[in-house]
């Protein structure tokens, strides 16, 4: 068994990107920012959740994200998250009126790694920035992703006051 590589769950797609590395138009762009109270929040909105995943939309304007938008999980599950029509739609609007956008998207991974699932790619919106925190070790891990095309590309985060 050594030196064989640590194979990751099948529900997890081993094909994550390096950005920089491919052509794809709109995947190479400035890293994302958030608040830094909007990254504690969600930290704290996904260790609350535990041991189910937690789920919510993330607002601003360009690649910047000010505002978190926390959002039910329908599916009350510990590996998928669902936020149903009439609560996105709300949010949405709630997003409106503030004069804000769609930025991003977050959710937890209570056990696995930060690293987006067949699922997450398939049912990303594309072009925003999605974040996944997982608790899987003692000190939870954020990353975030461009997914395009099928495909996970890595993002920076850069936190702001």
């Amino acid at each position: 068994m050594e030196g064989r590589k640590k194979r990751l769950p099948d529900q997890f797609n081993p094909n994550i990107k390096d950005a920089a590395a491919d052509n794809l138009s709109g995947i190479r762009g400035e890293p994302i920012r958030l608040s830094r109270n909007v990254y504690s929040e969600m930290l704290a909105h996904g260790e609350k959740e535990l041991p189910f995943e937690a789920c919510g939309l993330l607002s601003g304007s360009g690649e910047m994200i000010k505002t978190i938008w926390k959002a039910i999980n329908n599916k009350r599950k510990k590996n998928s998250f669902e936020i149903n029509e009439e609560q996105l739609s709300l949010l949405l609007t709630k997003m409106e009126e503030k004069k804000e956008f769609l930025v991003g998207i977050y959710h937890s991974h209570p056990t696995a790694p930060p690293v987006p699932s067949r699922d997450d790619i398939r049912f990303a919106y594309p072009d925003k920035a999605y974040f996944i925190i997982s608790y899987a070790k003692k000190k939870p891990i954020v990353k975030c992703y461009r997914i395009k095309q099928g495909k996970a590309f890595p993002v920076k985060i850069i936190l702001v006051d």
